[in-house]
């Protein structure tokens, strides 16, 4: 094997152990952010619950509000029912008294009603208050992972990250630009080996895709030092030791 895939096999080795590192951060941060989202979308389920609750407490007042001031009616009418002087007035105010009643009876129903469905929103707050806590203890826990992470492999990373600006150094641009977009295109791993299928017959296959190469290509790589692509995955193949 020639000194360029020589350096490119050493090249993505230092590409894919940063891969690694890069991944585990990413890792990591994606779990920061999945919490992150879990959380915002708890709190906007509590400030709605909590909304409803304020609303039902104003309509609740309100009624009560009403239901007051039918009770203060209802007395004055039973005050004016001492007063009547003929049956048709009393009637008429008995009447009025029956109907100031049955109408706080519809009003105190319906404060019944929201106050239970206030208490449950209030439970549910209460669940969602809870839920936010734990969240939010996860979210402290991932956050400082993360940063121990980043702490522990801080100097390792330094230390890949020269060495690969070193080794791309000393390719030539136009191999470096192939690596890169390879590396890029398929997670770090921009080389493959030739595998040889059959020991009986030169049938060779691509190990990062398992299709065939020619034998035209086995014969350049073994003749030239030079960028070969797999014209199926487009990996730089190269031949085993």
């Amino acid at each position: 094997m020639g000194k360029t895939l020589d350096a490119l096999r050493h090249l993505q080795e230092l590409e894919l152990k940063l891969g690694d590192l890069i991944r585990e951060e990413e890792s990591k941060r994606r779990q920061i952010r999945m919490l992150e989202r879990q959380l915002q979308k708890n709190n906007q389920e509590l400030e709605d619950q909590q909304n409803t609750i304020r609303h039902h407490e104003v309509e609740i007042h309100s009624l009560e509000l009403d239901i007051s001031s039918r009770e203060e009616t209802i007395q004055k009418h039973r005050v004016a029912l001492n007063t009547t002087k003929t049956n048709k007035d009393y009637a008429a105010v008995l009447s009025t008294i029956n109907t100031e009643k049955a109408d706080t009876s519809k009003l105190e129903n319906r404060v019944l009603e929201l106050m239970s469905v206030k208490d449950s929103l209030q439970s549910a707050c209460d669940e969602k208050t809870a839920g936010r806590d734990k969240i939010q203890e996860r979210q402290a826990h991932a956050e400082a992972k993360l940063k121990a992470y980043l702490e522990r492999t801080h100097e390792q990373r330094v230390e890949l990250t020269h060495q690969r600006k070193e080794a791309s150094q000393a390719l030539p641009p136009t191999v470096m630009n192939t690596f890169d977009r390879a590396a890029e295109r398929l997670e770090g791993e921009a080389l493959a080996m030739i595998r040889k299928v059959n020991p009986k017959r030169d049938e060779y296959v691509c190990e990062g895709c398992n299709m065939s190469v020619t034998l035209e290509t086995i014969n350049s790589l073994r003749t030239r030092d030079e960028v070969v692509l797999c014209n199926s995955c487009g990996r730089i193949l190269f031949l085993a030791d």
